[in-house]
């Protein structure tokens, strides 16, 4: 009688069953390399993205402080104005008090 099955290596497995294990092997090992291959990419695109980010964030920052020292600008304008407009008031009153009093302004 023939022995038609292959023969077994020192552990008891087959070449057939020992090329089933390294091809299942091999495809797991492919399926775990697309996935690295995939994750590099999208932390390349994530990377990406974040560079953009952070350039337009530095460009907001530029924005903000232009838009604040316009604002600080305006702000000390306007408080010209009220100063001005105060002083123009007081002037106003004083004229008035002047009338009333028959008194020449700076007379004092």
């Amino acid at each position: 009688m023939l022995n038609t099955q292959m023969p077994k290596n020192k552990k008891g497995i087959t070449i057939e069953e020992a090329k089933q294990i390294l091809s299942g092997q091999t495809i797991a090992l492919q399926k775990i390399n697309l996935e690295i291959q995939e994750c590099k990419y999208e932390i390349s695109e994530l990377k990406f993205e974040c560079e953009n980010l952070e350039k337009e964030n530095e460009q907001l920052d530029k924005d903000r402080e232009h838009y604040e020292a316009k604002a600080a600008h305006v702000f000390s304008r306007l408080s010209d104005k009220k100063l001005q407009n105060m002083c123009r008031l007081n002037r106003a009153l004083i004229d008035i008090y002047c009338k009333l009093l028959d008194v020449a302004p700076g007379d004092g």
